[in-house]
């Protein structure tokens, strides 16, 4: 990734937009209890390796392209760059039952949110896309029996044209586009507009006073490491 960067800097002069596109799907059940010779319980090694890649890769290019565009001179819109980070709608609906990656698009949903106050301190744009199910290696299994189902798909291209417009679109930021059956809406703004109904007013209002004491404050105090 350090490589690809640098010789893109190297070729183009600077780096205007970053997908963050990679991901996998586990092949065995989190909770198939694999135990070794002495009855132990094993470690689920596949549901780590579905955290690093879908995770902490993410967190990974997210870091190395705001790092790359923050010294980027602002373009006409105010920004010095814009970067989509691919989610799913398992990172909003969990109950699929494939726990690495829904816990890993959660991740994904939560490292956006999370980035939003100092992708606008170094005026940098950062958008979510979640895809629901699209024919991929990925959902092979059970393709065909969705079509026997009469439900909508996606086509890779109706993703890829959502990646393209919310990348150059001047006006989203923390915006998360959910890609259905050739439907596109936008659901983070609107969750958080919701947020007083499903929370109730006097949560709400905690909720809102907290949040402004961290505005206050200039954002979250890092604890001391222990020694």
């Amino acid at each position: 990734m350090q490589n690809l960067f640098r010789e893109t800097k190297k070729t183009f002069g600077q780096v205007d937009i970053v997908v963050a596109n990679a991901g996998l799907m586990e092949s065995k059940g989190f909770f198939d209890f694999e135990e070794d010779e002495q009855g132990e319980l094993m470690e689920a090694v596949e549901a780590g390796k579905i955290i690093d890649v879908n995770l902490k890769g993410t967190m990974n290019t997210l870091r190395m392209a705001m790092h790359s565009m923050k010294s980027n001179p602002l373009d006409l819109d105010g920004a010095r760059g814009s970067i989509v980070l691919i989610a799913s709608t398992s990172g909003y609906f969990g109950g699929t039952g494939v726990v690495s990656y829904v816990s890993s698009k959660h991740g994904v949903i939560g490292l956006a949110r999370a980035s939003q106050t100092v992708a606008q301190q170094l005026s940098i744009r950062v958008n979510v896309v979640a895809p629901f199910f699209t024919p991929t290696h990925i959902t092979s299994g059970y393709s065909e029996k969705w079509k026997d189902y009469g439900l909508p798909a996606n086509t890779t291209a109706d993703v890829a044209n959502a990646i393209v417009t919310t990348s150059m679109h001047p006006e989203r930021q923390g915006h998360s586009m959910m890609v259905a059956g050739n439907l596109v809406r936008e659901i983070e703004v609107a969750r958080t507009s919701a947020t007083k109904d499903w929370l109730g007013v006097e949560i709400f209002d905690i909720m809102t006073r907290g949040g402004k004491f961290f505005n206050d404050l200039g954002g979250y105090t890092l604890p001391k490491a222990r020694s």
